[in-house]
């Protein structure tokens, strides 16, 4: 039996190991973190297949399907909630449309002013800890679990066969790459403002999100930046947007303030190399999305493992 280390306890990392048992492999899992306190735990978080195409869409499926099932579970922190998503411009009905739970094209005479193409459908919003918990119990019955910071794969590369690379940011010293990028992120929660659905403005990148018990509003992608000084401006500023479509919203419904950062790459580094006898697969990179990709690229990785062993056997 193959020896399998994943790195990393992020969402990206639990789908993988867990998708990883449901194969038939066991697995030992390295973080330094709990996963409650990783940067996935601080994410808005709702699934969003409104992006890239091709194998970006069937990560994005796989996702979707996984959330809906994961749905069923009131442990989970998946809801399927309505989502109304405002476009400037004319776009096609998105291709998942037939997946999603429920999908309405917005009649002219609902559309909000200024919008040209706005749909309404149901979505799943994920409460990050409630479900990197939900997530994290599945692996700690399954698999060794050690907390343990890593510098280089080399540490790793001796004992096992396989390190599977799902350390967001940190791959900037651990797989030496020099083309991921820190963005900095920054929503506004409210545990005192009820919203009928959410929203989604992806032009003026202004958004709510309403999960069990509170909402998000957001956003900002600061690149480059691990930290910024100008918080109390970020706060002003999506206010101020927020405001537009939510007039009741206002700083005195702030009850908490939440800072993350996100694993900036121009592509989702999902590749297969060798550090001298141990097969390191990489799964990183995934911005803003690691939600809507986490489950497909967890797929990806099962894939990649089977189809390398395949090809070693039959090598001997």
């Amino acid at each position: 039996m193959q020896k399998i280390a994943v790195i990393g306890a992020g969402v990206i990392g639990l789908s993988t190991t867990l998708k990883l048992n449901q194969n038939g492999y066991k697995v030992e899992l390295f973080t330094k973190d709990d996963p409650i306190e990783t940067n996935s735990s601080y994410a808005g978080a709702i699934w969003d297949g409104t992006f890239k195409e091709g194998v970006y869409r069937e990560w994005s499926e796989v996702s979707l399907l996984q959330y809906i099932q994961d749905a069923k579970s009131k442990d989970s922190g998946v809801t399927l909630k309505e989502l109304l998503q405002i476009y400037r411009t004319e776009v096609p009905d998105p291709w998942f449309k037939n997946t999603v739970p429920m999908f309405q094209v917005v009649s002219e005479t609902d559309k909000p002013p200024g919008v040209k193409e706005a749909h309404y459908y149901s979505v799943p919003h994920i409460d990050p800890k409630k479900y990197l918990a939900f997530l994290f119990e599945k692996v700690s019955k399954e698999n060794t679990i050690f907390y343990r910071e890593l510098h280089s794969l080399i540490e790793l590369s001796e004992d096992f066969d396989v390190v599977i690379n799902c350390s967001g940011l940190g791959s900037r010293e651990l797989a030496k790459d020099t083309t991921i990028y820190p963005v900095f992120g920054q929503l506004l929660l409210s545990d005192s403002i009820n919203t009928e659905h959410s929203y989604m403005d992806d032009e003026g990148f202004t958004y709510y999100f309403s999960h069990e018990g509170y909402v998000v509003f957001g956003g900002v992608a600061l690149r480059d930046k691990e930290f910024s000084k100008d918080q109390d401006k970020i706060i002003a500023e999506i206010t101020q947007k927020v405001q537009k479509i939510l007039p009741q919203f206002n700083d005195s419904k702030i009850s908490k303030i939440q800072v993350g950062i996100r694993p900036g790459r121009k592509n989702v580094r999902l590749e297969t190399e060798h550090l001298e006898n141990t097969k390191i697969i990489h799964n990183y990179g995934h911005e803003g999305l690691g939600y809507t990709y986490a489950w497909g690229c967890a797929s990806s990785v099962v894939k990649k493992l089977v189809a390398s062993n395949s090809c070693e056997q039959e090598r001997i």
